[in-house]
């Protein structure tokens, strides 16, 4: 038998990737905090993956000791800027949350938000809340007749459908 032997294939594997969620205090930071003070928080992040990220979420619910007033809109450094809905609660939900339709690579988001510290709060009290973002590799359900063409045989975080985002990355301040 004679014949021709193909060569190596070579298969790259495209994702998006958000692995580098940031929560700080927006500076200048005091040595201390008091009840009554105000505190802004920045959060960040980028997607460092090789195809866009889909239906982001980014939130933060509040330690029930602050009192969120007010969410900046978000800033971004991308090629081409994601359509962002403000879904925050400075209400009664005391929650920060944005969805973003898509995140391409190299894209930079970041939001920063505000609270006041209730008089609730108990000397050398310790507030944490953590922020958390999550993203899904194709949009809207990952299902035939998304914007992509792409269709999956599973559904959304099957192992057989798209990435959805079910490991978040988590950032406590």
């Amino acid at each position: 038998q004679s014949g021709n032997t193909g060569g190596p294939v070579t298969l790259t594997v495209r994702e998006p990737l958000i692995d580098n969620l940031d929560k700080s205090l927006t500076a200048p930071v005091p040595a201390s905090f008091d009840a009554g003070d105000n505190v802004s928080f920045t959060v960040a992040y980028s997607n460092t993956g090789s195809t866009d990220a889909f239906d982001v979420v980014l939130s933060d619910s509040l330690h029930p000791a602050l009192d969120l007033v007010s969410v900046s809109a978000p800033v971004y450094s991308c090629a081409t800027d994601p359509v962002a809905t403000n879904n925050s609660d400075t209400g009664a939900g005391n929650s920060v949350s944005f969805t973003f339709d898509r995140v391409v690579p190299g894209c930079q988001v970041s939001v920063v938000y505000t609270a006041d510290i209730l008089y609730t709060v108990t000397p050398r009290e310790v507030l944490t809340n953590t922020a958390a973002v999550t993203y899904t590799s194709l949009p809207g359900t990952g299902t035939s007749g998304n914007p992509t063409g792409s269709d999956t045989p599973g559904g959304s975080g099957a192992s057989d459908g798209e990435r959805n985002g079910t490991n978040p990355i988590i950032q406590p301040n």
